[in-house]
């Protein structure tokens, strides 16, 4: 047998986000270790000392995920009564309207307006098998919908309640998507508490 010598070169198609990162990065630069998946937007938390290179971050993300079209980053903190936050498209196209499938039912919201937290799927899962069928459900920080959906399409009366407009109309918006019924309401959840105990006939089914 003969030994042979082979020259190997990997170029930029060849290496994995993480490892692009790691190259093009500075010494001292710490390579982002994940991003929350939105429909077709990736959605990071950049540090400080992230933020120089953040569109060569979202350009290679965005390179390496061909189901990805836009990359943002978010700016500040979760401050104002909507549970919204500024965020920064950092590459791809300026598009936040997304479209989120989960256990069957489609989601669809303008990211940037409305409060969404993918990493809760798993916790809205254990909350569905502890409801009845024939429970009153009333969420009052609704969001988008995702819990309330759920309650609906097993058959449950559902009042959902979110003080952002945002998210009531897609609130609305996803009911007729997903053909179920359930009664949306824009309020402060002390305003939809007091109106819903004030409202006669609300038993279970």
């Amino acid at each position: 047998a003969e030994l042979v010598t082979h020259k190997l070169v990997l170029g930029y198609e060849q290496v994995t986000a993480e490892e692009a990162l790691q190259r093009i990065l500075p010494e001292g630069v710490e390579a982002p270790r994940g991003f929350e998946t939105v429909g077709h937007l990736a959605h990071f938390n950049l540090r400080d000392q992230q933020l120089p290179y953040k569109k060569a971050i979202g350009q290679v993300i965005l390179d390496k995920n061909p189901c990805l079209k836009t990359i943002v980053t978010k700016i500040g903190s979760l401050s104002n009564e909507f549970r919204t936050f500024d965020m920064e498209v950092i590459a791809g196209r300026d598009d936040t309207d997304v479209t989120v499938c989960e256990r069957g039912l489609k989601l669809r919201f303008d990211f940037r307006t409305v409060y969404w937290n993918s990493r809760l799927s798993e916790e809205r899962v254990r909350m569905l098998a502890q409801v009845d069928p024939s429970d009153v459900i009333c969420d009052l920080f609704a969001g988008v919908g995702a819990f309330a959906l759920l309650c609906a399409s097993q058959g449950n009366r559902v009042i959902a309640n979110d003080l952002n407009p945002a998210g009531a109309e897609a609130m609305r918006r996803n009911a007729d998507l997903n053909r179920v019924e359930m009664d949306v309401r824009n309020l402060c959840a002390r305003e939809c508490v007091k109106m819903i105990g004030g409202s006669p006939g609300l038993r279970k089914r």
